[in-house]
């Protein structure tokens, strides 16, 4: 009797290894079809999004640019204030807007024009599934970048050095399909000018309509860049930038 119940308790632990197994198995494959599925659904979010982008975009004709105004906070107690309008077809002006708030100058800035959203910077092609949150799906690619040091344009080959180290991250909203918000950082220190070492670069952008059916637009940006210029000179550089007023103009 005794050897038949072992048998039994060996057949039933079997059965359940086995029942455990399949389970096991049926659950692993029920995560790979969710996650399949969460892949596709976001391959077609991105290309929604794409064209949201592409059709608000259109609706700006040739003669016509964005001007906007800019608040700078450095974080430690400066802030500017300045008005980008634009002249000629791709030139443009910063210069001060006079508010109780601001430490503005008469200075006009050399701020980059980055309020509007476009594509052009992006390798759209190569954009991949980087994670998923609750609300969104982001996407990481590589971008096409140029770093002003000391006001002045970064040449060609610096800039190709530039996108072998920078990152680019779209995030595409799931509720309604469209770029909610984009990131540009840096993979790895690097060297944009000779005894300047940047250890961390990081830029995120916070999106939204300028206007109701209006082109996207940076609302909020962060910026984070850390460094050394030479051995006894630090870079820590940690700057809130808020974008209002925006308005198209007709360029003559």
């Amino acid at each position: 009797m005794t050897k038949i119940i072992n048998k039994i308790k060996v057949y039933l632990m079997t059965l359940v290894l086995i029942s455990s197994f399949a389970l096991a198995q049926n659950s692993y494959a029920n995560i790979n079809n969710i996650k399949e599925v969460s892949i596709q659904q976001s391959k077609l979010a991105l290309e929604a999004a794409i064209a949201d982008v592409n059709r608000r975009l259109g609706k700006i004709k040739p003669n016509m640019r964005l001007s906007y105004v800019r608040e700078k906070d450095d974080n430690e107690g400066t802030i500017q204030r300045y008005k980008f309008t634009p002249e000629g077809s791709s030139d443009g002006k910063w210069t001060a807007v006079n508010t109780k708030y601001s430490d503005n100058t008469a200075d006009e800035k050399s701020w980059d024009n980055d309020a509007l959203l476009s594509l052009n910077s992006f390798d759209i092609a190569n954009a991949k599934l980087k994670s998923e949150t609750e609300k969104s799906w982001l996407f990481e690619l590589p971008t096409f970048v140029e770093i002003n040091v000391n006001a002045e344009k970064a040449d060609q080959k610096k800039a190709e050095e530039f996108s072998k180290v920078m990152q680019a991250e779209l995030e595409v909203s799931k509720k309604n399909c469209n770029f909610i918000s984009y990131r540009i950082y840096s993979l790895k220190p690097f060297k944009p000018e000779f005894m300047i070492e940047v250890t961390k670069f990081n830029i995120h952008n916070i999106l939204n309509e300028a206007w109701a059916n209006g082109p996207l637009v940076t609302f909020k940006q962060t910026k984070d860049v850390e460094g050394s210029m030479g051995f006894l000179i630090s870079i820590d550089d940690h700057t809130t930038a808020l974008y209002s007023d925006f308005k198209l103009l007709t360029i003559e």
